[in-house]
């Protein structure tokens, strides 16, 4: 089982971090080593040393106590730290608050249609220039005005928008981190930029 305070390496990045919250069943929370807290779906980590069988397992578990709670010290062997149905609300509790927490987060659709009435006589490079301006003033604002985070729409297409704005984030916004945002409402048409 995954607790909260074990260590985890990313599997599509370099590095990894320690886990700090159980967002829901299939997300995590974890602080990387740089120092930010960046949610994690499950199946990007793998567990740092022994934990490796438990995360294939899909199995979870917090490792904190409140007062309501026996630590795991006083239990018997085996038994869970949360019964289930405690563990189902809490897990229901946690992706509820996060459903909140995402209504709030700024969406900037880069469709051309959305940047320019009439585009039919720009180039596919033309377009992208005007997509890639929206991208770094939107972003720009973002963290001007000291966003937590901040969502990119770029359209699945041939991957070029997306392909782009990562280049740029690499290059010129190295400190930014960011992942394909929510599968469930974008597929994988947009992007979520973590700003601080």
């Amino acid at each position: 089982m995954l607790n909260i305070g074990d260590k985890v390496k990313f599997l599509d990045e370099e590095g990894g971090g320690t886990i700090v919250e159980l967002i829901d069943e299939l997300m995590l929370m974890v602080e990387t080593e740089d120092g930010f807290n960046v949610p994690y779906m499950l199946s990007q980590l793998i567990p740092a040393g022994s934990l490796k069988k438990e995360l294939e397992e899909g199995t979870l578990k917090e490792n904190k106590t409140s007062e309501n709670e026996v630590p795991a010290s006083e239990q018997e062997a085996g038994k869970p730290v949360f019964e289930k149905e405690e563990a189902k609300v809490r897990v229901q509790k946690a992706a509820k608050a996060r459903k909140e927490k995402m209504k709030y987060i700024e969406e900037v659709d880069l469709h051309i249609q959305n940047i320019v009435d009439d585009y039919s006589l720009l180039t596919p490079g033309e377009i992208l220039d005007l997509q890639m301006s929206r991208f770094e003033l939107s972003l720009e604002g973002a963290i001007r005005h000291e966003q937590k985070e901040i969502i990119f729409i770029h359209g699945k297409g041939a991957g070029k928008l997306k392909s782009e704005i990562q280049k740029k984030l690499i290059n010129d916004y190295p400190r930014l981190k960011y992942q394909d945002a929510s599968f469930k409402e974008y597929g994988y048409g947009a992007t979520l930029i973590f700003i601080t």
